[in-house]
């Protein structure tokens, strides 16, 4: 809030309906909040919940209130919508609105899974072929270089001084 005093100690974590407002209407100051609890950056569901995990309490607190706004608020919404809608005259079936809410967080979770697999084995094989390439052709470059330098060291001294023993 503008005439909340800034302080040196982490702010508690707000209630249900004030982390829905921060979510959806003030999402820099849920940003400012992040940092104060020692999150780096906006933390995804993953990170919370490896927190949350460790005994982490802020973790612990946003992950349920998350699952409350998830699990409670988004069908209450849709529910409210459908209601607003139906009474202002237009036809809605409230069983396709609900599966279409179950469906649409079944697709989003899939979907957000399956790019994020995708991208991390996208990027890992890019940098570790990469990574190993580089490092292949500048070991081989030294290496070679270094035998062939060695070798041909080598082989030109002892021919030479076998060349000059025999002539001389």
């Amino acid at each position: 809030m503008p005439n909340e005093l800034p302080t040196d100690e982490a702010p508690p974590v707000p209630g249900v309906w004030r982390l829905g407002w921060l979510l959806f209407m003030q999402p820099i100051a849920l940003h400012r909040m992040y940092r104060a609890w020692g999150l780096e950056g906006d933390a995804s569901g993953i990170k919370l919940w490896r927190r949350a995990r460790a005994r982490d309490s802020v973790a612990r607190t946003l992950l349920v209130k998350y699952a409350l706004w998830l699990l409670v608020g988004m069908p209450l919404l849709t529910g409210l919508i459908a209601s607003a809608l139906r009474l202002s005259g237009v036809a809605v079936d409230a069983v396709r609105v609900a599966f279409g809410v179950a469906g649409g967080v079944a697709v989003g979770v899939a979907v957000g899974v399956a790019g994020g697999v995708a991208f991390g084995v996208a990027v890992g094989v890019t940098f570790g072929v990469a990574f190993g390439v580089a490092v292949g052709v500048a070991v081989g470059v030294a290496v070679g270089v270094a035998v062939g330098v060695a070798g041909g060291v080598a082989f030109g001294v002892s021919f030479g001084v076998a060349v000059g023993v025999t002539f001389g």
